[in-house]
């Protein structure tokens, strides 16, 4: 067994850090299709919506017209990246990181 880099491992610069975006799309075109055994010819309509609605998005994306997104998401991923700096610049060491990630998960309880 090779070990793989750390830098391979670590997805703190990622923005999208769980496949709950699959999720969600999965969600929303089961709603659409609202069938549990759809014909192959709905399956086909739905799936032509669905291609519409992904040339919107594409269009608002080249445009530069950005998504809005939850003010409490925004400020929670603002304290993520401010810890991640301090850490990275070395203001803070492992164990701080670790106890401001775990004070910001235990404030949401």
């Amino acid at each position: 067994m090779t070990k793989v880099k750390w830098t391979l491992w670590n997805v703190s610069d990622v923005e999208l850090r769980t496949n709950n975006f699959v999720e969600g799309w999965n969600h929303k075109f089961n709603r659409l299709v609202s069938k549990f055994n759809p014909n192959v010819w709905h399956l086909f309509d739905c799936l032509k919506k669905e291609e519409v609605l992904v040339r919107q998005l594409f269009l608002k994306m080249i445009t530069g017209q950005k998504k809005n997104r939850c003010q409490k998401v925004l400020l929670r991923q603002e304290r993520i990246s401010s810890l991640q700096v301090k850490f990275n610049q070395g203001q803070i060491n492992l164990d701080e990181l670790i106890e401001g990630l775990s004070l910001m998960i235990g404030a949401n309880k």
